[in-house]
């Protein structure tokens, strides 16, 4: 009878070891889980990040490029160009939306008509 219990106590105390062991596993996985989620999302946003960058250059490829002739048109250098061309392409971008919402104002005049 002593040694059913003895077998039954030491089962019991090797289902506890296997169920902590089993329970840190779970955690270590879960970890795991996230730490690559977490890359996978750093590596889609870093891609995302790069395909509008890549968007936004090519539409102002042709701004810039105009930009730069009438500069170096005007007696400007291309060194000049470069310094000034984040300055430039704001006013440039300011220029277009207010002229935008101008147009939109327009429309919208013309549907009230």
């Amino acid at each position: 009878m002593i040694e059913q219990q003895t077998r039954a106590q030491l089962a019991q105390a090797q289902r506890q070891v296997d169920a902590e062991a089993l329970a840190e596993n779970i955690a270590k996985l879960k970890i795991e889980s996230e730490a690559r989620r977490v890359q996978r999302d750093a590596a889609h946003d870093a891609e995302v990040a790069q395909q509008q960058q890549e968007l936004q250059d090519r539409k102002e490829a042709p701004m810039k490029l105009g930009a730069l002739k009438a500069w170096t048109d005007n007696g400007g250098t291309k060194v000049e160009f470069e310094k000034e061309w984040p300055t430039l392409r704001m006013e440039m971008l300011r220029q277009r939306a207010a002229g935008a919402g101008v147009a939109v104002k327009g429309n919208a005049r013309r549907v009230e008509l």
